[in-house]
């Protein structure tokens, strides 16, 4: 539920909301790689309010649980960026 709730605030663009439940969703889930998902949209829902340092900290654990997952990692290297270390991005 706070996984979905997480979505549709995103997609009202109520960053600040998407985060908090994305963020709630990932404390509480213990699957793996629903964590993770949970960790990445926390991790998007921060870069879209311009905490680029709370994003790279979500961001860098959903990677630590899937370092598979290229849409993640997409999104690290766009924080790197904006963090200016186009090296590690």
């Amino acid at each position: 539920v706070l996984f979905a709730l997480g979505q549709t605030r995103a997609t009202l663009k109520h960053w600040g909301q998407s985060a908090q439940a994305f963020e709630a969703c990932a404390a509480a889930e213990t699957h793996r790689v629903q964590r993770a998902r949970a960790l990445g949209g926390a991790g998007m829902a921060r870069f879209m309010l311009g905490e680029v340092e709370a994003a790279k900290r979500n961001l860098e654990a959903a990677v630590e649980l899937r370092p598979d997952d290229v849409s993640t990692l997409i999104s690290l290297a766009s924080v790197h960026k904006r963090l200016g270390g186009l090296d590690s991005a």
